[in-house]
């Protein structure tokens, strides 16, 4: 005998919308009915048949429907900006248990990185990958999550971003230096690899015998450097870090020859006009290997036969002028 039900959700569940709490007469019970909590909820209808011609009322049953959490994905991403060479850090979590996070696509965009699409996370796990590139500009790698549970997936995309900004180099010209004691350096700092904002800072890494060295930045490295002693030479060596968008790149070290200075002593001589002058030159009181000499005549009104030259020995005719 054809038939009809009467039926209507027994109780509210205040957990689930969507279940019809006043009588309704089909043949389908097609409440679309929406789960609030994070886990399964009970809906029980009651549901009465009804002969269509008769109109007899048969005996009511209880229908439960099992109503699953569709699950929620929270992306928990702690380091959207880091340096290349960096490792990100991105939690995944839902309260849903029996949850399965699927990172359904990663573009790197250049980047380099260790993932692969289509791979499954549980929740409570963290992704930490290093993410390198040698470009000079920024790069964003894109991340793209969705959630299912139980057979219920969630049809959002969770969608993530992290900028991986360049590392800066640095290169010093002259790339290693000797000056003599109390005067300046003159190194020039640049960025080979055009990283844009790139700045310089230095420390003094090691230092014998020298004076005058210290910690600073900028684009050139000028300071008065001597021999500490006086009497020998000195080295030391800047070590030079380039940074930009607070990325430090690579460390360079720059060593520095402070020689010192030499000095020359000779004696002072008296001769007759029209003979020769012996003046031996030496290098006291500081003897430097390897010094040569070379001498000047200052102005003399009188004198004839003196003249500029080098060596270590002073040996000229000179006489008087008179008039």
């Amino acid at each position: 005998m054809p038939s009809t039900f009467e039926w209507r959700a027994i109780i509210d569940n205040p957990n689930v919308v969507g279940e019809s709490l006043s009588s309704k007469i089909t043949n389908t019970v097609n409440d679309l009915l929406v789960n609030n909590s994070n886990v399964d909820q009970e809906v029980r209808y009651t549901v009465t048949p009804r002969g269509i011609a008769s109109l007899c009322e048969g005996d009511a049953f209880e229908v439960a429907v099992t109503v699953k959490p569709v699950p929620l994905l929270t992306v928990n991403n702690t380091k959207p900006v880091i340096c290349a060479g960096a490792p990100v850090n991105i939690s995944l979590s839902t309260p849903v248990a029996g949850s399965v996070i699927t990172l359904t696509s990663v573009t790197y965009n250049g980047v380099t990185g260790t993932l692969s699409n289509n791979t499954n996370y549980s929740s409570g796990s963290v992704i930490s990958e290093t993410l390198s590139h040698s470009f000079n500009t920024a790069r964003v790698v894109t991340y793209e999550f969705t959630i299912t549970a139980n057979g219920c997936p969630n049809s959002t995309i969770y969608s993530t971003s992290v900028t991986v900004n360049p590392l800066p180099s640095a290169q010093a010209v002259p790339a290693s230096e000797t000056i003599c004691s109390n005067t300046p350096t003159n190194i020039t700092l640049s960025n080979p690899n055009s990283v844009g904002g790139t700045n310089y800072s230095w420390i003094v890494l090691t230092s014998t015998n020298v004076n005058g060295a210290t910690s600073g930045s900028g684009s050139s490295i000028v300071q008065t450097l001597s021999s500490a002693n006086g009497t020998s030479s000195g080295t030391l060596i800047y070590r030079v870090t380039p940074a930009a968008a607070g990325c430090d790149g690579a460390s360079i070290d720059v060593p520095v020859t402070v020689n010192h200075l030499p000095t020359a002593n000779g004696s002072d001589v008296t001769i007759c006009s029209g003979s020769s002058t012996s003046i031996t030159i030496n290098a006291n009181p500081i003897n430097i290997p390897g010094t040569t000499f070379q001498w000047s005549v200052l102005p003399s009104s009188n004198v004839n036969g003196a003249s500029s030259g080098n060596g270590s020995l002073i040996s000229q005719a000179l006489s008087l002028t008179f008039t």
